[in-house]
């Protein structure tokens, strides 16, 4: 073999070597990107102790294997990370509705829209989360299943069908200030075959707190710290109940443009002077806020 024809050969078999390994490396990139966003931890930019978001959903798994529903994704130009959530986890925020004009379209999660039926969009909330809904401006509630995305205007955590809207007496003005209260989510990780919908009577005699009166006595509460991570806001929570017996902690959630802050408080003051001697004494970094 001649020395040219070696040259030859050798710079097209090292052609070939590197197009491949091209080519490799592009679509390990394409592929990372498409298996969603990771989500940065909230205390420790370099350390997320395990918490990834596995195809766009975050979840404390990380073999977790998620539907389309809870991945990440982008309206005008906002991304959105719909969340985990556990019974008993509150938010508060406005609600709206929605009806004729999307009625018999698709919602997000290939259902048709029935406007006489109790369903409900939210930006985050995982697909047939079960949750209760109470306007606080008349105590009226009504249970519904998440079953799309949305609202997408700032200050709004909700869209009710049209039935559920007028269970609560909001279809008239249009909007609500609410607490939106978890009662029951599906096991999101490892299950590829559909969920079942539940069925929303079986919810109805599941009561939650009403708003309080101006006379209540447990109108103040102390918030001692708020987390991203839900499970850092559990831990926190169980470690500040151990030190303390007189009061009950509890995390309250609340959405604020389609970031979910769990906000870890102490409960069971009898007047604000009680909370503020409270924080001043056991967390003077604390914060005595009114009872939403």
């Amino acid at each position: 073999m001649s020395i040219y024809r070696y040259i030859a050969i050798s710079f097209m078999i090292l052609t070939i070597t590197n197009c491949s390994q091209i080519q490799q490396s592009h679509d390990r990139v394409e592929s990372d990107h498409n298996e969603g966003f990771r989500i940065i931890n909230d205390e420790d930019p370099n350390n997320n102790n395990g918490q990834t978001q596995s195809q766009g959903g975050i979840s404390s798994n990380t073999d977790c294997k998620q539907p389309s529903t809870q991945r990440s994704y982008v309206v005008h130009g906002k991304r959105y990370y719909p969340i985990e959530v556990k019974a008993g986890d509150e938010f508060h925020g406005i609600a709206s509705w929605y009806g004729p004009t999307f009625n018999g379209k698709k919602t997000s999660n290939g259902e048709i829209y029935d406007m006489y039926k109790n369903t409900a969009a939210s930006k985050t909330l995982p697909m047939n989360t079960m949750v209760k809904v109470l306007n606080k401006s008349n105590n009226k509630t009504v249970v519904v299943r998440i079953n799309d995305r949305g609202p997408f205007v700032t200050g709004r955590i909700i869209d009710l069908s049209n039935k559920a809207a007028r269970t609560i007496a909001m279809h008239n003005k249009g909007i609500a200030d609410v607490k939106v209260v978890v009662i029951s989510a599906p096991d999101i990780c490892g299950n590829k075959t559909p969920v079942t919908i539940p069925d929303d009577k079986q919810y109805e005699d599941i009561s939650i707190p009403t708003q309080p009166t101006n006379n209540s006595t447990s109108i103040y509460v102390v918030q001692i710290a708020s987390f991203l991570n839900y499970d850092k806001a559990i831990k926190y929570k169980n470690k500040a109940q151990s030190n303390v017996s007189d009061y009950e902690t509890k995390i309250v959630s609340k959405e604020i443009d389609g970031q979910v802050y769990n906000r870890v408080i102490f409960t069971g003051f009898g007047s604000e002077d009680e909370a503020r001697r409270f924080k001043e004494n056991q967390y003077p970094d604390g914060l005595v806020i009114q009872n939403q």
